[in-house]
């Protein structure tokens, strides 16, 4: 009898209840898969074109760090007052 044949013969005699423990213990027996393959460095001619492309695609959003930091305080704010209303002026 080979080892396949023994096995599946010893899993064949399982009870149900059992069954997914197994499948459990064979899928972490397989071997891992390969890691993602890490690109090449970029050229500095074509990291540089990347950066171009990006920030022509965002070009029209004419807002500066401080008009973005002040929105987002706003919905700071926002929030926080919802959370006072909610739980009734507690902090």
């Amino acid at each position: 009898m080979t080892v396949r044949e023994e096995v599946i013969h010893l899993v064949e005699e399982l009870p149900e209840s059992d069954l997914l423990t197994v499948k459990r213990m064979l899928q972490g027996l397989r071997p891992p898969e390969e890691p993602p393959r890490v690109a090449a460095p970029m050229a500095p001619e074509e990291r540089r074109a990347r950066a171009y492309a990006l920030a022509g695609k965002y070009a029209h959003t004419h807002t500066s760090v401080d008009a973005f930091l002040a929105s987002k305080r706003e919905d700071v704010e926002l929030e926080e007052e919802r959370y006072r209303r909610r739980h009734g002026g507690a902090e």
